[in-house]
């Protein structure tokens, strides 16, 4: 997903890994689309979908949060319009305003230095 993919350490992924990612975050973008909710979404299941390890997918992401802003970042570059379940996922993990289509423009107080009392 990502042209120039890097593990967690910032090394350059070699094929097999790329191929692992890639693996891993179609099987995270699925279980989004079928509507698993939000504290559902597992690692263990995305990589036992993808036929990886546990171990493969903390090579690559932190956690789940980290691994779908990584599927938003990627659906931003391609300009490609998220379901409103994924859309929902993604405002809760505070990305709004975020480049994904569809997503709502980051809201700013009124008066962000509380002077208008």
């Amino acid at each position: 997903m990502n042209p120039v993919a890097r593990s967690r350490s910032g090394a350059l992924l070699g094929k097999k890994a790329r191929v692992t990612r890639a693996a891993i975050l179609k099987a995270l973008q699925e279980d989004i689309d079928d509507g698993v909710p939000w504290r559902q979404l597992s690692a263990t299941d995305a990589a036992r979908a993808a036929g990886r390890s546990i171990a493969s997918f903390y090579q690559h992401w932190p956690t789940v949060e980290a691994a779908v802003i990584e599927i938003a970042n990627d659906m931003a570059a391609r300009k490609t319009v998220p379901s409103e379940h994924f859309r929902q996922i993604i405002v809760l993990l505070g990305v709004e305003g975020h480049d994904v289509p569809g997503l709502p423009e980051p809201q700013v107080p009124d008066d962000p230095e509380g002077e208008g009392k």
